[in-house]
């Protein structure tokens, strides 16, 4: 069991990892969310292959995430993100299962670790995606541990022309540029809020009465 829910903990979950979660869920009442950010948001631009000529995409490709994750550090308000994320989580668990949200500081705790967020694009030329990791724990009143588990939200960015999806050559760095900091801004947190409400759905599924689990399109 315990190599199982290890696996569970990297995205290969299984309803036995969770029934402990599922017991005893409904019994935590509402839960304080805590959102922890461990540094500004990251530009992952993929590309090139192993021949010579893709060491050189590859470092051309390094030099442009660069340039991109400067431009997201400086026009993205981590605070702002981190609300309009738990505003979703709290829109996705508004039917109150398993509970709901609360500001109570005596209050069993939901902790959700955001690993790394930012801009990434599998590959040179294609289109970006706002990308949220995320390690999830929540804690009941005696500070002992009942759920543990791993998300991975993927928001689609910009708006390249649709030759350029055909063609391999959206310009992620450039639709960056376009964009104003409020913009920018506005993306972020409107996918934050996404984020959050697709992680309510796979807490309610993990934790949810038998019976009561709301339907996923891709199961977990």
């Amino acid at each position: 069991m315990r190599t199982v829910c290890w696996m569970a903990l990297v995205g290969l979950m299984t309803s036995g990892c969770h029934a402990k979660f599922k017991k005893n869920a409904s019994l935590l009442g509402d839960v304080q969310p805590q959102v922890v950010v461990a540094g500004g948001p990251t530009a992952l631009l993929q590309g090139g292959d192993a021949s010579a000529s893709g060491v050189v995409v590859t470092a051309v490709q390094i030099f442009r995430a660069s340039k991109a994750r400067d431009r997201l550090q400086e026009a993205v308000d981590v605070d702002h993100v981190s609300n309009a994320f738990v505003a979703g989580l709290d829109d996705g668990l508004s039917s109150g299962i398993p509970f709901g949200l609360t500001g109570a500081q005596d209050a069993p705790v939901l902790q959700v670790e955001v690993i790394s967020w930012g801009l990434e694009a599998p590959q040179m030329g294609r289109q970006g995606a706002l990308t949220y990791r995320l390690r999830i724990r929540a804690y009941d009143r005696d500070a002992r541990r009942v759920y543990a588990t791993r998300h991975d939200c993927a928001v689609g960015f910009g708006d390249a022309p649709g030759i350029s999806h055909a063609l391999g050559t959206v310009d992620n760095v450039k639709q960056l540029n376009k964009l104003s900091n409020a913009e920018l801004q506005q993306i972020y947190e409107a996918g934050a809020r996404a984020c959050g409400e697709q992680l309510a759905v796979r807490i309610r599924r993990h934790g949810a009465p038998r019976g009561r689990q709301p339907s996923v399109a891709h199961g977990d």
